[in-house]
Order: structure tokens, then C-alpha cells, then sequence
């Protein structure tokens, strides 16, 4: 976050810059015109820009004539300006923003184009660095999340069931069973003797069923280890450092082009392309990718000192011998000599005249010396950067290694107390068994012990027989009909699909709909996800004609209020209208809240009933039928009488003598 804050003052400062320059030159650009205007057909050619071929005509002499001309005729301008008018001529001299007159070389059209370059340039650099640290926060926070499941997960494997319960009850119930057998025999030393060692065995047991849990929980630790999320993670970091370093090599690139650019166009030298080195991909096309990470030779897996990473230094040294820029000026004198073709011989008894030149030393112009000291600062803020993005993500990489390991560590932490407790748990239980036997009494309240936790339960008694607890309600299970939890998670996908299309569904999205369902009930769906099983055959054949059926008047649509009745009542007879008049009347009133239709006595409760279990809590299906019904054809809580009779009516109309829902909905399709 400290780098990406930096980044974004950095580049707003160069921003300012950008737009202060541009503003500058264009107060100037007034001033230049008459200068222009009168030097117009030498200046349109000078640039090489707008007209090579005019520009490489003229000889580097002709050249600096054109320049020192135009500079002697800005600063006779500019003398002129200050005899008229002393103040404005003194704030101009002494502003430092003025721009000097040798800058005014600089044709109009290029000015702009200079600056959109380095505009275009700071808002590319800008995009990619958000968008590669908008990648690192989001990995992290999945990170975050990962971690914590994971945690999770080895909690509940720690927490797990085994059989130690099972085996204390079993002793518990041989050693009364015993007492009641062999009352006499338990004040006998021998007889206490033998029941010692009992308990001991079953300590023995109970020990060796704790280190089985210990090597699975290790075993699980040690695949939590070896799943390979954490060498995930430093892998996409370290390709992330290396995007970083990639953008910063682009933008180096960029902006000493830039640099060139702009002092040639002082200058009016011809611009060379590409003059600084080409960019290439920080990528390892041809050579062994080193590893990400490295663990030290005998170093301890636990230190985070014992792990290097040398792909994070192989690219920190690829990116640093990238900044290597080759001398515009050599190139540009080089390009100079080839032009002007071979020197004439010298004459008998001159020196030579390489000789002469090679003596001389050239003295660099001024703005070739503010172009090698701006590139240096470039290569500086480079170098420092490719560091700073080294030693962010060496913090990063280590961080994400010391949380690792730190989570390693609390693993094994918590199977060494989880170990210890459920030994501690042991001796607490051999202690309350072996109290029994020295008191000579049976083993009255239950004992139970379960991972960590050992207890001794008052409200259970264990030589009295306590009456069987009822089984959980559940329901009988029918391969011809919906089960209650199947019925509200259909009546769920009706009513969320009604609030965007209403009560009439398309006959072609209804039978891709149940279509889809019915196969993915056979694959892949849970239990309240699921259809009957007599269901899972059907295919498309089928699902139309059940619509068909429905939509007799081949309107394409079908109500779905419709369609869920059936498939509520699917094995219940269809009423007949004597029984649909009986209804009305038993209701009353033309519209019913949920307690009064539930209270009501309806045709369908003899065949919708469901079978229980011996000795478990009944299960009261029809009562929840009701309640389906009610959901199904209610409106905003009521439930129209008048409109629940149509709908019967209407199924009654088309059903035979004696048929059910099911039969309705599966006829035979007239034509």
C-alpha cells in the first residue's frame, strides 16, 4: 500500500510538471509567430519530423546557422519587450519557469506531440500498476479466506467421532451386569484384583485408539502441507514482481526516448528511433527457470531465514541490465560522418587531420549535458524502484512463507494437547472406574467421553432400564410421489421464477426447466433437490405431454399455481364438484388465512398420510400438505376461496371416473 501510494504522488507530481510546460509554451507561442513567419520556409523544413526530406538536405552547418538566427531574433524581440515595459520585463527574466530562448527551436506541431507521449505514457504506467495491485489484494484476501477454511477443517477432523464411547459402555454394562450376577464376589480381594485389570485393558484400548487418531491427524497435516496452495500463492506474487518490474523497464524505455526526442528537437537534430536500448521481456526463453522458492541445504524447514528466492533475484538482475542507454551523441556523429563521405587527403607536410581532431577535445553543448544528467536521473529512480519492487515482494513472499508456517506450527500444537488431553480424559475415567470397585458398588450414572471431554452424567442411570426415546419424525418414503422437503424447494424455484414472468410460465422454458431438473436430481442434486425416483426416467417426451395436458388450449403457457397442484396431490383422487361445493361451504368466507384453511377437513388427508416408525414422533404430512396448498394459491397471505374452487373445477372437468392427480397429469395427449 506504501508503494502504491508513492506511485500515485510520484506520477500526479509528473503530471503537473507535463501540464506546467505545456502552459508555458504555449504564453510563448505568441510571441514566436512573427519570428516563424519570417523564417517560415526554413523553419517548415528544419524539423525532420515533418519533413525528412528537406531536413537531411541541409549539412549540420546549415543547420546551426538556421538556429543561432532564430535565437538572436527571440532575444531582439524580447529586448524590445522590456525597453516598453521595465516591470512585466523583470518578472519574466527573474520567473525560474521562463523558458530560455534556445527552447523556442522547438516546432509548434511537435510541442504537443511531446506531451501527449508522456501523458499517454504516465496514464498506461499508472493502469497496469492499479491493476496488478488490485491482483495481489484479491489474492490475498482469498488467501485470507483459504487459510481460515482450512483451520476450520482441521478443527472439525480433530473433533471427529471414534469408538472409545462405544467401548466404556460396553465395560460399564459388563461390570453391572456382573455386580448383579456376583454380588457376593465383589468384596473378595482377588475378585477386585481381576476387575482392576479390566480396567486397565480398557485403558490400554483407549490409549491405543488416541495414538491412531494422532498418526491421521499427522497424516492430515502432512497432506495440508503438501497440497501446494502456499507454492500457489509465491508463484503468482513472484509472477506479479515480475509485471511490476516489466512496467517499470517500459516506462524507463518511454521516457529517455522522450528525453531524446525532445533535446534533439532543441537541437534540430534528426531524430534516430529506438535510440535507447530495446526493451526486452524479463522472461527465460532458452535458460532453466530458476525455482521460486528454496529451502537451504540441511537448514530447519521452521526458520524462514532457511528459505531463499532466487527467481525474485534472477529477475531483479535481468531488469538492472536493462537500464543500459547507448550515447545518442556518438550514434548521431557517427551518422554524421557517414553523410559527409571521406575527408579530402591532406596536404605534403600538414599533420593529419584525424590526428587534430582526436587532439581537440569537442566541448558538449548545453543541452546535451542536460540530457545525459536527465538520463542518469532516470537510470537512478529505475534502480531504486527495481529495488524497492524487489524488497516489497521479499516481504511479501516471506510473510505469506511465515504464516505457513505458522499455521504448520499451531497444527502441530494442537494435535500435542489434543494427544494430551484425551490421555488426561483416560485417567479421569480409570479413576471414577476404579473408585466403583474399591466401593464396592455398581456403576450408577453414565459415563461418557467424547475427544477432550469426560463426564459423568446424574440424569442417567445406568442399571435401570430407561424407557427407548422416540425416533425424529421422518417421513415414509415413496418412489411415486414428492416429498414434503422436495414439494417447498420446487414451490421455492415457482416463486422466485413468478416474480419476474408472473403466474403463466412459457411451455418451452417449463420443460426445459423440469427437464434439467429431473436430470440433474439423477447426477448431482441433494435430497430436497430431488424428484421421486419413478421420475428420474422421464425425458423430454414425457415433460411435454405432462404440459400438453396442461396446456389443452395450446395457448403456450401453463399456470404454475396449476402445475404445483398436481404435483402436490399427485397421488390423491380429483374431487368432484359435490366435493368442491362442500369445501366452499366448510370455508366460509372468500378469503382464508393459513390457520383456517389447515384447519379444514379435506377429500385428500386419507391418501396423503405417511407411515411412521415404531416409537417415533409422528409425522404429520398433512398438515404440511395444507400448508402447501395454502402457499401455493395464496396472495399476500390470503387465500381466495372462489379461485382455489376454479382451479379444482377445472382439473375435475378433464379427469375420470375415479382418477387421481397423476393420472390427469400423465393422460394420453388427444389430438
Amino acid at each position: 500500500m506504501i508503494l502504491e501510494h508513492r506511485l500515485d504522488k510520484y506520477l500526479a507530481l509528473r503530471e503537473q510538471l507535463a501540464s506546467k510546460i505545456q502552459a508555458t509554451m504555449e504564453q510563448h507561442a505568441m510571441a514566436e509567430v512573427d519570428a516563424l513567419k519570417e523564417n517560415s520556409t526554413v523553419s517548415s523544413h528544419s524539423n525532420p519530423r515533418l519533413s525528412p526530406t528537406l531536413s537531411n538536405s541541409k549539412t549540420m552547418s546549415q543547420k546551426k546557422d538556421i538556429g543561432q538566427k532564430r535565437g538572436s531574433e527571440v532575444l531582439e524581440k524580447d529586448a524590445a519587450k522590456s525597453s516598453m515595459g521595465q516591470d512585466v520585463s523583470q518578472n519574466e527574466t527573474k520567473s525560474p519557469r521562463a523558458p530560455q530562448f534556445g527552447r523556442n527551436n522547438i516546432e509548434l506541431e511537435f510541442r504537443p506531440v511531446l506531451i501527449k507521449l508522456w501523458q499517454d505514457l504516465s496514464r498506461n504506467y499508472r493502469g497496469q500498476m492499479k491493476k496488478i495491485f488490485r491482483n495481489v489484494r484479491r489474492n490475498r484476501e482469498i488467501s485470507f479466506k483459504s487459510q481460515a477454511d482450512v483451520q476450520k477443517k482441521f478443527l472439525n477432523y480433530l473433533h471427529r467421532s471414534d469408538n472409545k464411547q462405544e467401548l466404556l459402555d460396553q465395560f460399564v454394562k459388563d461390570f453391572n451386569q456382573f455386580s448383579d450376577e456376583f454380588p457376593d464376589l465383589r468384596e473378595d480381594n482377588a475378585t477386585k484384583e481381576e476387575l482392576h485389570q479390566r480396567c486397565d485393558v480398557l485403558s490400554d484400548e483407549l490409549w491405543e485408539i488416541v495414538e491412531e487418531r494422532k498418526e491421521q491427524n499427522i497424516d492430515e497435516r502432512k497432506k495440508i502441507m503438501e497440497s501446494g496452495s502456499v507454492e500457489n500463492n509465491l508463484d503468482f506474487l513472484t509472477t506479479c514482481a515480475q509485471s511490476l518490474l516489466q512496467s517499470e523497464l517500459d516506462k524507463f524505455k518511454a521516457s529517455i526516448q522522450i528525453i531524446h526526442d525532445y533535446y534533439f528537437a532543441i537541437e534540430e537534430k534528426t531524430t534516430h528511433e529506438l535510440t535507447g536500448a530495446v526493451t526486452s521481456e524479463l522472461t527465460f526463453d532458452g535458460d532453466e527457470m530458476p525455482s521460486v522458492e528454496v529451502l537451504g541445504e540441511n537448514a530447519d524447514s521452521t526458520v524462514i531465514a532457511s528459505y531463499s528466492y532466487p527467481r525474485l533475484d534472477k529477475l531483479l538482475q535481468m531488469a538492472l541490465k536493462q537500464q543500459a542507454v547507448p550515447d545518442v551523441t556518438k550514434i548521431d556523429a557517427a551518422g554524421a560522418d557517414k553523410k559527409g563521405g571521406k575527408a579530402p587527403p591532406p596536404k605534403k607536410g600538414a599533420p593529419a587531420a584525424k590526428d587534430a581532431e582526436t587532439d581537440a577535445p569537442v566541448e558538449e553543448s548545453m543541452y546535451v549535458k542536460e540530457m545525459k544528467e536527465a538520463v542518469r536521473v532516470e537510470k537512478s529512480l529505475l534502480r531504486f524502484r527495481l529495488v524497492q519492487i524487489r524488497n516489497w515482494t521479499l516481504n511479501r513472499l516471506q510473510d505469506t512463507r511465515q504464516q505457513a508456517l505458522s499455521t504448520y506450527k499451531k497444527f502441530d500444537d494442537w494435535i500435542q494437547v489434543a494427544q494430551k488431553t484425551e490421555m488426561d480424559t483416560i485417567e479421569e475415567m480409570c479413576a471414577v472406574i476404579k473408585k466403583a470397585i474399591e466401593d464396592e458398588c455398581k456403576i450408577q450414572h453414565e459415563l461418557r467421553i467424547q475427544f477432550m471431554d469426560f463426564t459423568v452424567d446424574n440424569s442417567t442411570l445406568n442399571y435401570i432400564n430407561p424407557p427407548i426415546p422416540k425416533l425424529e419424525a421422518l417421513e415414509q418414503s415413496q418412489s411415486d410421489r414428492f416429498a414434503i422437503p422436495q414439494l417447498r424447494n420446487l414451490l421455492g424455484e415457482f416463486e422466485t421464477i413468478a416474480k419476474a414472468t408472473g403466474d403463466l410460465l412459457q411451455c418451452r422454458e417449463l420443460c426445459q426447466l423440469l427437464y434439467s431438473k429431473i436430470k440433474n436430481s439423477f447426477h448431482f442434486c441433494s435430497y430436497e433437490s430431488q424428484v421421486p425416483e419413478t421420475w428420474n426416467t422421464f425425458g423430454l417426451a414425457e415433460i411435454n405431454q405432462m404440459i400438453r395436458n396442461l396446456d389443452f388450449k395450446n395457448t403456450g403457457y401453463v399456470n404454475w399455481r396449476t402445475l404445483m397442484t398436481h404435483i402436490i396431490l399427485l397421488k390423491s383422487s380429483v374431487p368432484n364438484a359435490k366435493e368442491i361445493s362442500r369445501i366452499e361451504k366448510m370455508l366460509k368466507e372468500p378469503e382464508v388465512s393459513c390457520d383456517q384453511f389447515c384447519k379444514g377437513t379435506f377429500w385428500f388427508e386419507a391418501a396423503e398420510q405417511s407411515t411412521d416408525r415404531s416409537n417415533a414422533i409422528v409425522f404429520e404430512r398433512v398438515k404440511m400438505i395444507k400448508q402447501l396448498l395454502f402457499d401455493t394459491h395464496q396472495c399476500e397471505e390470503k387465500l381466495s376461496v372462489g379461485r382455489f374452487a376454479t382451479t379444482l373445477g377445472q382439473i375435475s372437468q378433464r379427469a375420470g371416473e375415479g382418477a387421481n392427480f397423476s393420472d390427469v397429469l400423465f393422460a394420453q395427449v388427444r389430438i
